[in-house]
């Protein structure tokens, strides 16, 4: 005995133009171009049906029906029973717009109009097209025209205007969404978020995802009350992407002019981008954020929502300019003239290796660096270029020579571990002390450090005076090496 059967329907909609109709497709990220179609409600009337998904896939909601084109029986028994319909927008549309949908969580695709005498839709709608082409142009080509669209006010457009329309459930309203440079919005009151593309300091940039690994975005999210803008983005890349700013640049904003379907201005709503060079924490879910990646620059358009494409394409080239300026490589100063780190990028990896291996005995005396009696240069390239770790990591700086490293690693954050060593050339000399001092600064006021600790393999009597004269407590006695902590300082 069969079931009880399955509606289904198929939109067409069709504009004409003095070079012939054209269809309204659009583009699924994942399964080609496609018509609107989908599954009757209960108890739907087809043409009902028919209407709501094309305004549920396309947007458009003024569809006046041509003609209905006939029904056909599908499945292995027939039991689903498919009704195709011929539809016109009865005002005028975009050349071109993007859909928000739930299809997939959340997936961008993008609506346009296509010459119906060659269009190629995805595998199985073909098939439902093939037939009926002729018939659709000749009744396309009957129809009165479009009404005109209402003139929205030509300061919510410029010239990277682009349309979206956020499907149910994300709440079915139409936005004109545009690209603002940084001094073209007058006060920030009206900037409700704030986002950064956030970049490591070897030029990779962090995404953050509310579902752990399909949909991915920039971290960033609403202003609290009387926050500025900056402390918004600051505080939302911490709690998003357990990421702290280390230095940053307003790029521009985001507009987005919402409307009714009579064009109408709804609502309007800014959002501040920033580019933001950041250090990591050890990642954490929390907030809104399941997870965190660390990508190359030239893979982020691949993995961010596609209907962004000017904003995007203007983002990442404005924030990897702004990325590139010598600002963003930290520097620290030190009490001591002529001594100061700067944090250690690629371009460092030759004076680092020649640091490392005239230093190799005097690294490893003790067993504390036992990894760098046999590192390579193609190694320490490796290591800069592509770290394993969310470390910070300085070049300690004597008179314009590399000379040592400081390293903060997270640690059970806000906790950091502090790891220094010097050439043995200047030790001796209180070079060490100095740097560690600036270092710990850095780590209370732009990492919000709590306890950091050190370890200090037995009988490296130096390193324990180090951390004497910078206020480190010895709390445990280890088989290998003792361990100490500088306390996070009591509050006011």
């Amino acid at each position: 005995m069969g079931g009880a059967s399955v509606g289904k329907v198929v939109a067409f909609v069709t504009r004409h133009r003095p070079t012939g109709a054209e269809l309204l497709v659009f583009v699924h990220p994942n399964a080609g171009v496609q018509v609107p179609a989908g599954t009757l409600e209960t108890a739907e009337d087809p043409v009902d049906g028919a209407r709501r998904e094309a305004w549920e896939e396309t947007g458009l909601d003024d569809l006046r029906l041509v003609a209905p084109l006939g029904q056909c029986n599908d499945g292995p028994g027939g039991e689903t029973v498919r009704y195709f319909f011929h539809f016109v927008s009865e005002v005028e549309t975009a050349a071109d717009w993007w859909v928000v949908t739930p299809d997939g969580g959340g997936l961008c695709w993008h609506c346009r109009w296509a010459p119906l005498s060659d269009v190629r839709l995805t595998a199985g709608q073909q098939e439902w097209l093939d037939p009926v082409r002729a018939s659709l142009a000749a009744r396309s080509a009957r129809q009165p025209p479009p009404r005109p669209r209402v003139a929205i006010d030509a300061h919510h457009r410029n010239s990277t205007t682009w349309e979206l329309f956020w499907a149910p459930p994300f709440g079915g309203r139409r936005t004109l969404c545009s690209w603002l440079g940084p001094g073209e919005v007058a006060s920030s009151d009206v900037i409700e978020r704030a986002l950064a593309v956030c970049f490591t300091v070897d030029g990779r940039i962090v995404l953050v995802s509310g579902d752990g690994g399909m949909l991915w975005n920039h971290p960033g999210g609403a202003r609290d009350a009387g926050e500025s803008v900056e402390q918004t983005m600051r505080r939302q890349v911490y709690e998003e992407a357990r990421s702290h700013v280390l230095a940053s640049s307003l790029v521009g904003y985001d507009r987005f002019v919402e409307i009714d379907g009579t064009d109408t201005v709804l609502r309007i709503n800014l959002q501040a981008r920033f580019a933001a060079r950041v250090a990591l924490e050890p990642f954490i879910a929390r907030h809104e954020t399941a997870g965190r990646t660390v990508v190359d620059f030239d893979a982020v358009p691949g993995l961010l929502p596609t209907w962004q494409p000017e904003s995007l394409r203007r983002l990442l080239d404005l924030a990897g300019e702004a990325s590139a300026g010598p600002d963003w490589i930290v520097e620290l100063a030190t009490a001591r003239q002529g001594l100061s780190l700067r944090e250690l990028t690629p371009a460092d990896a030759d004076g680092y290796f020649a640091l490392i291996d005239r230093n190799r005995l005097h690294l490893t005396r003790h067993g504390d660096y036992s990894g760098m009696a046999t590192i390579t240069s193609a190694q320490v390239q490796a290591s800069l270029a592509r770290p394993t770790d969310d470390n910070t990591r300085f070049g300690i700086w004597l008179d314009g020579r590399l000379v040592g490293r400081v390293d903060l690693n997270p640690y059970n954050p806000p906790n950091y571990v502090l790891g220094v060593w010097l050439d043995e050339a200047v030790t001796g000399k209180g070079h060490a002390t100095h740097a560690c001092r600036a270092v710990i600064a850095f780590a209370r006021s732009h990492l919000r450090a709590g306890d950091i600790w050190a370890g200090v393999t037995h009988r490296n009597h130096r390193s324990v005076a180090l951390l004497g004269r910078l206020g480190f407590e010895r709390v445990a006695e280890l088989e290998h090496h003792s361990r100490f902590r500088l306390p996070q300082p009591a509050g006011p």
